[in-house]
């Protein structure tokens, strides 16, 4: 029985996930393939467009077999602390042969390279990076250059496309890989179509980027889900696509709105209990400025613009506050886990894939919880109080959904994993 294994967001399921997870089965030879996803937040910082359960059984219609839940520490992190936990928990899986991941390279040496400088860090990366930042350049810019004068010469060159920002996961991928699962094979896969960051849906394209199907979904859901999704028929597979609009009939997208407002009542309790720099990615320079602008916050988004500079990127600013909207401290529950994560949690599978899930209750080395019932008595306190948290991280989306009420929504505390045929 082999097994190939994917971290993904899923944000949504598309055509080039698909693809992802087919070319993985082709080129591996895998029998399984076992998706370790991101829950109701990804690392954006920022709810995602669809809640975990409809994104999981978007992915099983699209291809895969079992899809696991990423701790919500995890998913909300940087990159590398982003990839050290998915990796440090296929490592505890204890069966899972190979990691699969999409990049715009697909040059595993060169990606390699990179790895090895980032995790060593010589001493000519760390002086040019000093150097750089000193002469004003923005973080990105100063690894970029950093990162060049450490590479091979014959390699300099390709130090900004190393960057891309599926290459930086793919880089993170690896030196987690180096550190904590050397018996993982690591597999790249060229990623298709339009670029990451694009927003155009074209219909020359297969593939297109998830965020412009999410911007897509963003503007026109409003005016009626089963057209705004039909509408993206090119770029989702068939049954994912009619799994999204039922959802989306039903749920509607989270209530940016509301977001907005409970972020801005969690950063005035965090600032009036002075605990702002207990936070991951709250350096003091931000908490600094959280604490002399919050008189100005209108709107996450334009809040966001405010606080963001040359070294802290709108990506991290977001993910700050995302920590500090969903409690998630420096020493709070899971923080040990980084160093070895020990439990995760069953979203769904396919019924035939239950020779692997036997597999991984048989040997794996951390707990997989597969009833939330059965959630207390598996684990110890500390790893108990983990759990439960991130089930009220899932109760927090769920109350920004704008479809239905909260009495109608189903509980995260009894909900099942999808099961398909």
């Amino acid at each position: 029985m082999k097994t190939a294994a994917i971290i993904a967001e899923y944000n949504p399921f598309h055509n080039g996930h698909a693809y992802h997870i087919q070319r993985t089965r082709q080129l591996s030879g895998a029998d399984y393939v076992l998706v370790l996803m991101s829950p109701d937040y990804v690392q954006r910082g920022e709810p995602a467009v669809t809640d975990k359960y409809t994104r999981t059984q978007m992915a099983l219609e699209g291809g895969a077999d079992v899809v696991l839940e990423l701790p919500v520490r995890y998913a909300c992190g940087s990159a590398q602390f982003f990839a050290e936990g998915a990796v440090r928990i296929l490592h505890g899986l204890s069966c899972m042969d190979l990691l699969s991941f999409g990049c715009e390279t697909d040059d595993l040496h060169k990606l390699g390279l990179a790895a090895s400088i980032l995790d060593h860090e010589p001493e000519a990366f760390t002086r040019t990076l000093r150097d750089a930042l000193a002469a004003g350049s923005s973080y990105p810019a100063a690894l970029e250059k950093a990162l060049g004068h450490s590479l091979p010469k014959e390699e300099a060159v390709d130090a900004a496309s190393l960057l891309c920002p599926n290459n930086i996961l793919a880089i993170e991928y690896i030196r987690a890989a180096m550190r904590f699962a050397p018996e993982l094979s690591l597999l790249p896969v060229r990623r298709e179509g339009m670029p990451y960051l694009d927003q155009t849906l074209s219909e020359d394209e297969v593939f297109v980027s998830a965020m412009a199907i999410r911007e897509h979904l963003r503007r026109h859901v409003k005016d009626g889900a089963d057209d705004a999704v039909s509408s993206l028929a090119s770029w989702i597979p068939g049954r994912a696509l009619k799994v999204l609009q039922e959802s989306l009939r039903e749920n509607g997208l989270p209530d940016q709105g509301q977001f907005s407002a409970m972020m801005h009542h969690a950063l005035l309790a965090a600032d009036q209990d002075n605990v702002l720099h207990t936070y991951p990615d709250v350096s003091d320079e931000l908490a600094n400025r959280i604490r002399h602008s919050l008189g100005m916050y209108t709107q996450l988004d334009t809040y966001v613009d405010l606080l963001h500079t040359k070294n802290l990127t709108r990506a991290r600013v977001k993910r700050a506050l995302l920590h500090i909207l969903l409690d998630i401290t420096a020493d709070g529950p899971g923080a040990e886990g980084i160093s070895a994560p020990r439990w995760v949690r069953l979203l769904g599978m396919r019924r035939s894939a239950a020779p692997l899930m036997h597999r991984i209750q048989k040997e794996a080395g951390l707990c997989v919880i597969t009833k939330t019932a059965d959630a207390k008595k598996l684990l110890d306190q500390r790893d108990a109080d983990s759990f439960y948290h991130d089930m009220r991280c899932s109760a927090l989306y769920q109350s920004i959904l704008r479809g239905g009420t909260l009495q109608s929504r189903r509980s995260e505390y009894t909900r099942s994993p999808v099961v398909i045929s």
